[in-house]
């Protein structure tokens, strides 16, 4: 099917960006090969709450002193208390239109003291929009939960695959809109993780002054032949996801950068039980860092018009993970860390040593 240029525009098949974006390309050629199951987008219940009010006072990142989180702030490094990654920024009055990323899904494990009461939570993802300081914190976002919790007398991991255009509420009601949902498609560790997101002009059955863009996702879970199963590669067929309403205003993206994500997601559900960040690897999570590779983003003019040039880890910022500590405290510790030097200009580790690391 993506070979065939009319099966491309019936199903939002990626288009092939070309030998001038050879990262872009590779990706796109990688993700064609192989592919056993075609599958259409179905949400599925996933592992948040239901039914439960969302407290309107909620922040949904940690609340860490503004100062220590922007520490370093004319480096290429910044400090964030639920982010650890890479990101790369639009330049010359161009925007960010698309991002693609791959990684094998972790293994995940608990960290620190053990509390059969608390949860353990991460996420992987790519996507747009996110910097330290929050200011156009509109990001449509794609990637995989990882979760533990305590049943029965053991700690069971899961893992899910979730898309969401989350949107900073400004202290005021978090709307479902914003939250995670959740895909039909399994994926387990040691499986290859393939994403995309694309801005684009919003469909002409939308009214352009509601919806002038909206966001294109792609994803793809590759399993490896193993003793339950056999190999398998399931891409669920692109679909648009539209910017919420937060506030009674429909938030914009701006496509001002592009990110590569560990992170440790906030629990608006029950802010006075948060979540903590699991270890992912199977040993020490230095042995096992997770690996982002194909980082790369392409910038156009604007959403939909051709791409003008793909962007690397080579001019990048990047983010390490640290425990939150009271208001002023700068002695702050890692939990989680982008590791430098870089792999390659596509390809970076994170070490993810969890909560109470």
């Amino acid at each position: 099917m993506f070979l065939d240029p009319a099966a491309r525009q019936q199903y939002w098949l990626p288009e092939p960006p070309g030998p001038g974006f050879p990262t872009l390309q590779d990706f796109w050629d990688r993700l064609r090969s192989g592919i056993t199951e075609y599958r259409v987008a179905h949400t599925v219940t996933g592992p948040d709450p239901i039914g439960v009010v969302i407290p309107a006072s909620v922040r949904m990142a940690a609340d860490v002193d503004e100062k220590v989180i922007r520490l370093g702030r004319r480096s290429r490094v910044s400090h964030s208390p639920n982010w650890s990654g890479a990101a790369v920024a639009a330049v010359d009055s161009s925007i960010l239109t698309q991002v693609v990323g791959r990684w094998i899904e972790p293994v995940s494990q608990p960290s620190g003291t053990l509390n059969p009461a608390r949860t353990y939570r991460s996420s992987l993802w790519i996507g747009f929009n996110g910097h330290a300081a929050y200011l156009d914190a509109a990001m449509p976002q794609v990637g995989t939960l990882q979760e533990i919790i305590y049943v029965s007398g053991s700690w069971q991991p899961r893992h899910w695959v979730w898309f969401e255009w989350w949107a900073d509420s400004q202290g005021g009601p978090i709307p479902p809109s914003v939250l995670p949902c959740y895909l039909d498609l399994p994926v387990q560790p040691g499986d290859t993780v393939w994403c995309r997101v694309d801005l684009v002009p919003s469909d002409p059955a939308c009214p352009a002054a509601t919806f002038p863009h909206v966001a294109r996702l792609c994803i793809c879970v590759e399993h490896p032949a193993d003793a339950t199963s056999p190999a398998s590669k399931i891409l669920v067929m692109p679909f648009v996801i539209y910017p919420p309403v937060v506030n009674a205003v429909r938030v914009q993206v701006t496509g001002s950068t592009a990110n590569w994500i560990a992170e440790l997601p906030s629990n608006v559900w029950n802010p006075r039980n948060p979540w903590r960040l699991p270890r992912l690897g199977t040993g020490a999570a230095s042995d096992q860092p997770v690996t982002f590779s194909h980082c790369a983003a392409a910038s156009a003019r604007k959403p939909g018009a051709p791409l003008i040039a793909e962007h690397t880890l080579a001019v990048s910022r990047r983010f390490h993970m640290y425990s939150g500590q009271p208001r002023g405290d700068a002695s702050l510790r890692p939990i989680a860390t982008s590791l430098m030097p870089r792999i390659s200009d596509t390809a970076f580790g994170i070490q993810v040593d969890g909560s109470d690391a």
